[in-house]
């Protein structure tokens, strides 16, 4: 996706997960990418036949389309949040960076040179012990749950519970997919 204020895609759509586990209400699982939305969608989208909702991509001029390349969310926040990600899994790995990453949908025989970077933190570092973390966890998971609902909201999630409802959704009920996906997707088995 271009910096903020450019048209050139630059840097990567490059996921930012932080995943914590809860108690009782559930483990906080932040996954996203610091654009408006996953290059997926769009993807998706373009094999579909299907515009896109204005505000999600710039064209080759630099203009605001319904088809282009992906915008950071929030302006120069997720044109920043891109870029220190891509310094610490690209830069400090020494893997592509810059936007060199290389695209896995264009060309399956180049290296992507995708690099990656973990944090991994022990709670009682922090705390007293493992069930105060737990005990903390579940107040806040609550207490964002039960806050006071704007005008018009049904129901309040936290970061990674959607993703986790339609995950027992699917396993109960399947995944759906298109008829145009199945033909894709049997074509690439034949291959």
């Amino acid at each position: 996706m271009p910096a903020w204020g450019s048209k050139e895609p630059l840097l990567g759509t490059i996921p930012f997960a932080v995943g914590l586990p809860g108690g009782k209400n559930g483990d906080f699982i932040l996954d996203m990418s610091p654009s408006v939305v996953a290059r997926g969608k769009i993807r998706k989208a373009e094999r579909h036949g299907e515009s896109i909702p204005e505000g999600w991509a710039l064209n080759e001029e630099g203009k605001v389309t319904t088809k282009g390349v992906v915008l950071p969310i929030g302006g120069p926040k997720g044109s920043g949040l891109s870029m220190i990600i891509d310094i610490f899994r690209g830069l400090l790995t020494g893997s592509s960076f810059r936007g060199r990453v290389n695209d896995h949908f264009k060309d399956l025989n180049k290296i992507q040179g995708l690099g990656h970077w973990f944090m991994v933190f022990q709670s009682e570092m922090f705390l007293d012990s493992k069930e105060e973390y737990f005990e903390k966890m579940d107040i806040l998971m609550n207490d964002v749950r039960e806050s006071e609902k704007a005008v018009g909201v049904e129901r309040i999630y936290t970061p990674g519970e959607i993703e986790d409802l339609k995950a027992t959704l699917q396993r109960q009920k399947g995944v759906s997919f298109t008829r145009l996906e199945i033909e894709n997707l049997n074509k690439v088995a034949e291959e």
